[in-house]
């Protein structure tokens, strides 16, 4: 509040769908149909070289969504997101061993993606030395966004 950031430089105000900030995360698996299948896959297929993740989306409501209205995709989730609906404590079907069922499922479909993506397209497998390295810079910069989120820096 004491400092006024110079014109055009981005800063991080606050993070999207954070427990800590009051998110909620509720399943809406039972609104799944073939039509916001339809929809969903329409709107995924724009994004060249995404095979699976979650959408974060924010809509009016769920009939206009169907339609492809008045709705905004707050954010991309790519495979390393989790299966947020596991996350309601209130879903009749809501307990520890479904959320770990609902994990397996997750990495078992992103397992299978990989493997067709390197035999379709002959993209490597990576090294382990650089995702390791890769999982270290990542660490680091959360760690820093959460000091900067304090004001720590």
């Amino acid at each position: 509040m004491n400092f006024v950031y110079p014109e055009g430089e981005k800063i991080t105000l606050s993070f999207i769908g954070n427990h800590c900030k009051g998110a909620q995360f509720i399943n809406g698996n039972h609104l799944i149909n073939p039509q916001l299948e339809n929809f969903i896959n329409d709107v995924c297929l724009q994004i060249k070289g995404w095979y699976y993740g979650r959408l974060d989306i924010k809509y009016e409501s769920f009939e206009k969504l169907l339609q492809g209205k008045a709705f905004k995709i707050l954010e991309i989730n790519g495979i390393t997101s989790e299966p947020t609906h596991i996350y309601d404590s209130n879903h009749k079907d809501s307990n520890f061993y479904q959320a770990l069922k609902s994990i397996n499922t997750h990495w078992s479909i992103m397992s299978k993606i990989s493997e067709k993506i390197h035999l379709d397209q002959g993209i490597a497998y990576p090294k382990v030395m650089p995702v390791i390295k890769n999982y270290l810079w990542l660490r680091s910069h959360t760690k820093k966004l959460k000091r900067l989120e304090k004001n720590e820096i």
